[in-house]
Order: structure tokens, then sequence, then C-alpha cells
């Protein structure tokens, strides 16, 4: 595994975790807050949204970086970091 791969999967998984976290911490029980039912399911469905939009950003966000990840890992040679060595055979005297 290469190391660009294994940080980007020990990132997603940073984000993953903390992402069912924040989910988790929404749909857990709350203390009774004082006001109405109204406010408190307002109030709960807006806190929904604002959990679930990030995570659901998110995941596009690591989707087109794996994307990425992949594509690049797969032109770079393996074992090979010097810059490529380009000859423009064109130019060179007969």
């Amino acid at each position: 595994m290469s190391l660009p791969v294994a940080l980007f999967w020990v990132a997603a998984a940073v984000c993953a975790v903390a992402q069912l976290l924040i989910v988790r911490s929404v749909f857990s029980p709350h203390p009774d807050a004082t006001g109405g039912d109204a406010l408190r399911r307002s109030g709960r469905l807006a806190e929904t949204v604002w959990a679930l939009l990030p995570a659901l950003i998110l995941a596009l966000v690591l989707a087109l970086t794996w994307r990425a990840v992949r594509a690049d890992t797969a032109r770079a040679p393996t074992g090979d970091l010097r810059a490529p060595h380009t000859t423009n055979h064109a130019s060179l005297p007969s």
C-alpha cells in the first residue's frame, strides 16, 4: 500500500468516526427543553439536517479525493520518485 493511499484511508476513517459520533448525538435522547412540542420538533429537524448535510458533503469530498488518489497512484511509477526525463528527439542533431 502506497503512502498516499494509506494516508487517505486513515483520514477517511477518522472523518467517518467523527461524523458517526455527531449523527449519533443528534439521534440520542435529549433532556426535555423548555418550550412547546412544535419548537422541539422544529429544533430537532434543523439539528438533524445540519448533522446529515455535512455527512453527505463529506462523503462526496472523500469519494472525489479517492478518485484523485487512485488516478495519481496509477500514473506514478512505483519506486521511482524522480521527475520523469523527457527528451525531444526531433531537436537532437542527426
